[in-house]
């Protein structure tokens, strides 16, 4: 009898209780959930702010700001929102090679990093941009093979969650990001938020280069 233990699906490493204080950013590669991971985080009750994209749930100011590389913008922004919402967050796929120099600028950093089959991601990759499927594979690796070791750098608690078990399993999603967040979600709620949030082909984003 095999004495295995199942699967969950995520892992959280420097593991630290979420303070009254924190910034929680959501990022992965491209296509690979983090919309789903906005989404999520939003209907368990994390503000967001209210200047999101209607499809994608990116705040559009810090994508901005994270593509130029503008982190004294960036830290800032974190100043100004912590003062009003001391725990909020955010979705954006550039933080992902930005974490480590982003902790300072971020008042009790937090990350949630989503990791999808590497070749479902590659081959969105390709219908959306038009790309060669073997040049989307390779793309998608050498995106992994980034994100891993920005990972490694970093010592701020960060949260990593499978895609395809998010899937087989949306309560067991939605209750650690809630854990995570340090925000509360009864069972009811949790099975809400899963069978509204949690789906491949959400028709709010297909259509769109959806993270």
């Amino acid at each position: 009898m095999s004495n295995a233990q199942p699967n969950p699906g995520y892992t959280v490493l420097n593991d630290a209780p979420c303070g009254e204080v924190a910034t929680i950013g959501a990022t992965g590669l491209g296509r690979s959930g983090t919309t789903m991971l906005a989404r999520t985080l939003f209907e368990i009750g994390l503000p967001m702010w209210d200047r999101l994209t209607p499809r994608t749930c990116e705040d559009k100011v810090i994508q901005k700001q994270l593509k130029a590389r503008d982190h004294d913008a960036f830290a800032d922004l974190c100043s100004s929102r912590s003062a009003q919402t001391p725990r909020w967050g955010f979705k954006c796929p550039a933080l992902r090679n930005q974490m480590q120099g982003c902790v300072p600028l971020m008042q009790g950093a937090r990350f949630v990093v989503v990791f999808r089959d590497m070749l479902a991601v590659a081959l969105r990759n390709n219908l959306s941009m038009g790309r060669e499927q073997l040049e989307a594979l390779e793309r998608a690796e050498q995106g992994y093979r980034r994100l891993i070791k920005e990972i490694q750098r970093l010592e701020a608690p960060v949260l990593l969650l499978s895609y395809e078990k998010a899937l087989q399993h949306p309560e067991t999603l939605v209750t650690t990001l809630a854990d995570f967040s340090g925000l509360p979600v009864s069972p009811e709620r949790a099975a809400e938020i899963a069978a509204s949030t949690i789906r491949n082909a959400d028709p709010r984003y297909q259509g769109t280069q959806a993270g």
